[in-house]
């Protein structure tokens, strides 16, 4: 009995796509490593943890939703990391997803301790939402248009991760104020921080637009 519990649990990983513990971690820490791939920047791997096997249909659409939108993922590895950029530090961490092919194809921001409980809860819902079968629509007639109060506007995100348009940097901040051509940024320590709106990534500049009226 028990070298049959031993046999399933490792078979786990290779059913749920990804084959080898030390492949996908190494991708995600490649994947991650890409992103400040910079000379002038100074990156290490703090710590790794996972990874964390679960058939993600769909990789959830955070900061880099609009680039993987159809991207799915067997597995997901959490990495901590530290990069330097002249005299400022910063230690972030990110739950890299990891496809079948040993890839890393996104990632989500880790604001939650519970990580692997956020990954089972993504498989869960990707699957849920790929079984759902269309419905036969007919038409109705639609109803009369009544006035309506208008919806309050949503608050503005507390903190966001932000992109250089080179994607040599990536910084977790809030957003502060738009000045002209200048963004105004505060980081999770308490430094305030101004780039030029062409420094950052077209997904940020569009996420600006959107919710600047809003603070």
């Amino acid at each position: 009995m028990r070298r049959l519990i031993a046999l399933l649990l490792l078979l786990v990983p290779f059913l749920c796509g990804c084959g080898s513990a030390a492949q996908d971690v190494a991708a995600a820490k490649q994947f991650v490593a890409g992103f400040y791939s910079n000379p002038a920047i100074d990156f290490k791997v703090d710590k790794v943890e996972g990874p964390e096997y679960a058939k993600v249909q769909r990789i959830p659409r955070d900061h880099l939703g609009k680039d993987h939108p159809d991207s799915s993922a067997a597995c997901a590895v959490r990495v901590w990391f530290t990069w330097r950029d002249g005299e400022r530090t910063t230690h972030d961490s990110w739950i890299v997803w990891v496809s079948k092919d040993h890839k890393g194809v996104g990632f989500s921001d880790p604001s939650r301790e519970e990580w692997r409980k956020f990954v089972k809860a993504v498989a869960t819902q990707s699957s849920t939402k790929a079984t759902v079968m269309p419905e036969t629509v007919s038409y109705q007639p639609e109803p009369p248009v009544t006035a309506s109060k208008p919806e309050p506007a949503k608050p503005i995100a507390q903190s966001r991760l932000w992109t250089k348009a080179d994607r040599s940097a990536i910084v977790r901040a809030t957003f502060l104020s738009l000045s002209g051509n200048i963004v105004k940024l505060r980081q999770w320590d308490g430094m305030e921080m101004r780039v030029s709106l062409d420094q950052l990534s077209q997904a940020d500049r569009d996420w600006i637009v959107e919710n600047q009226q809003q603070h």
